[in-house]
């Protein structure tokens, strides 16, 4: 398993018969259909995507990935407690059996909480990222033919002065006015999904983290 389906794998439940390239599936997100595994109670596993965009769990994951630590951290302690979750105990006792053999790895209860809040820096950052695109998407897509709008509702106003033989340049512009509200209204849609979209994806990975640092905090001596 590459180093960026093993991350991914950390939060995130796909169907395992999805023959889907990792290299495609940034620009062609695929949605797993899979069911989400029964899990005991409170044992917080892997979040299905099910009803997320698939790219933007894969820019999160990719971001996890380059800024991957060397040696024993979170990463390599969640992946323990997802082992960890086949075996029957509670919560608290996977928590502190993952951090047991941490520790004769170098990990201690400081370096976790810091790994932790370093990869939730991350993927808060690309937050951050996204939005600053989204809002020139809002420019060039919405604020722009707005603009258009206001200019091509001032040439039908100029022109319902003139006579009659101007109908038929104003009818041209009325034309036009719709075609540009249409494309606002498509573009309007089209970035409230893709915002929804991406914070719900953020909000499944840094919701999981600060849980684990809460658990952390509450299980680890």
């Amino acid at each position: 398993m590459s180093m960026f389906k093993k991350i991914k794998s950390l939060f995130i439940e796909e169907d395992p018969n999805a023959m889907v390239n990792e290299e495609e599936t940034i620009t062609s997100p695929q949605v797993s259909q899979q069911t989400t595994n029964v899990q005991p109670p409170n044992m917080n596993p892997p979040v299905s995507a099910d009803q997320l965009d698939q790219k933007f769990i894969d820019v999160l994951m990719k971001a996890i990935e380059q800024n991957n630590k060397e040696g024993m951290d979170y990463l390599e302690f969640k992946n323990s407690l997802q082992s960890l979750s086949k075996l029957a105990m509670d919560e608290a006792t996977r928590f502190k059996s993952a951090f047991i053999m941490g520790k004769t790895m170098g990990l201690s209860k400081d370096i976790l909480l810091q790994s932790v809040q370093h990869y939730l820096t991350i993927v808060n950052n690309e937050e951050k990222k996204f939005k600053e695109a989204l809002q020139k998407q809002k420019t060039t897509q919405i604020q722009d033919k707005e603009n258009q709008l206001t200019s091509v509702n001032n040439a039908i106003a100029e022109k319902e002065k003139q006579i009659l033989k101007l109908k038929e340049e104003i009818d041209q512009h009325r034309d036009n006015l719709d075609k540009i509200s249409a494309e606002i209204n498509e573009a309007v849609v089209r970035i409230d999904n893709t915002n929804v979209q991406f914070l719900s994806a953020h909000k499944l990975i840094s919701q999981q983290m600060m849980d684990d640092i809460q658990k952390i905090k509450d299980y680890i001596e």
